[in-house]
Order: structure tokens, then sequence, then C-alpha cells
């Protein structure tokens, strides 16, 4: 079957594994071991350079939560337009990683810094490029998701958790605002581990003791 430029899929670049998504059917392709000095994004964007099932299409890439760094964003009617917004977050993630965040490529989604290294996002444009692929859009996983899900949230407080193999993103959502995030590391048995993870997380954010929870799993 010819492929045409109307031909739009999505593919999930993760640590292990490349997710590829045409409508509603989905294949995952494993990613080889990399080498262990390079970054980790490197053997699945190899993986993803290799991959044929891609030629000639327009591709939304999602990024694994691993490749990403996120933080909550305070609303702050000091900052007056997007570019002090944006200068804002950066500095927020700055406060938390220290100075390689100065590099990355910030974006922000409501009150959610998302930041990704540059050499991963360029990468993504030429490995796609040199493949007769357009890249349409750059999504992390986490606003993905939530899209995803945001029709199972009310407007009382509640979590939102987004799990994929390995990680586990604790989020308090309150009127589709986020009112607190924590990435955590979890086993293959997280759903055993949830409920502990959000009791303790609760703690922390002085969080109602009855609040839902929605849980958006890998894929």
């Amino acid at each position: 079957m010819s492929l045409s430029w109307r031909d739009r899929v999505e593919v999930g670049l993760y640590p292990d594994r490349l997710v590829l998504a045409r409508g509603k059917a989905a294949q995952t392709f494993p990613v080889p071991p990399g080498d262990a000095q390079a970054p980790r994004w490197r053997a699945a964007l190899d993986a993803l350079g290799a991959l044929e099932a891609l030629r000639r299409t327009e591709v939304t890439v999602v990024l694994s939560s691993f490749f990403v760094r996120y933080t909550v964003v305070p609303l702050s009617e000091a900052l007056s337009g997007a570019v002090e917004r944006l200068a804002f977050a950066r500095h927020c993630l700055a406060r938390i990683h220290g100075p390689l965040a100065e590099g990355w490529t910030v974006r922000l989604s409501r009150e959610i810094a998302c930041g990704v290294e540059p050499l991963l996002v360029q990468g993504l444009r030429e490995t796609l490029s040199a493949r007769g692929n357009r890249f349409r859009a750059l999504e992390p996983r986490l606003m993905t998701s939530f899209n995803r899900s945001r029709k199972k949230l009310g407007d009382k407080p509640g979590w939102f958790v987004d799990v994929e193999p390995g990680l586990a993103l604790l989020a308090l959502v309150a009127d589709a605002s986020w009112r607190s995030l924590r990435a955590l590391k979890v086993g293959p048995r997280w759903e055993d581990e949830l409920p502990g993870l959000i009791a303790r997380e609760a703690c922390f954010v002085d969080a109602p003791s009855d609040c839902p929870r929605v849980v958006h799993a890998f894929p």
C-alpha cells in the first residue's frame, strides 16, 4: 500500500520501545540496547531512524517522561505576557535541575513547564527529515495522557496518575488546574504501590483524604 502525505501517525518514544499508532491500530517495536555512555534517548532515536513503517508520513512524536522534565509554574499576575511566563518557567526548572536547564527547550502547557534536551529535539527533526517524513508535532507524554483523560476529571480535587514502565507521575488537579506534580520510580507491580504513593504525596501537598483518582497506564 502506498502512503500519501495525508497519512498521520503518532510515535511514542520510550527508552526500550517505540509505539507506532495509526488510527486505532498500534504496533510496538523494541529498542535495542545502546551505548551506556550516550544519552538515554540516543538508542530510541536510532531505532526511530531505522523504522521503515514511518516512510513518508506526518509524524507526531510523544516523548516518554523519562526524556522530559516537568514542574508546576505558579500563576502570577506580575507576569505580563508569554515571554515573561516562559522565562519564569525556565527559572523554575533551573531551580530544580541546575544550570543544565538553561539550555533546554522549554514549553508551557497551562501551569506545567516541560523541559527537553535540545539535542533530542534537533535529532528528531533531522532523523525524520532524512527519512522523508514531516515532523508534525512534539508532545510530552504527560500532557498527551492528561488531555485524553480530561473528561474523567471533575471539578473537585483529584489525582491524575500517568504510568509507563518504571515511572509514575502523580498530579493533584482541580478545575483543570495543576496543584502539584511529582515523578516517582515504580516497579512492575505498580498497581500495588500506587495507594501508598498517593497517600504519601497527599501528606506533602495537604490534599483532601477522599480525592478520587484517574489512572492512565501505558501506552
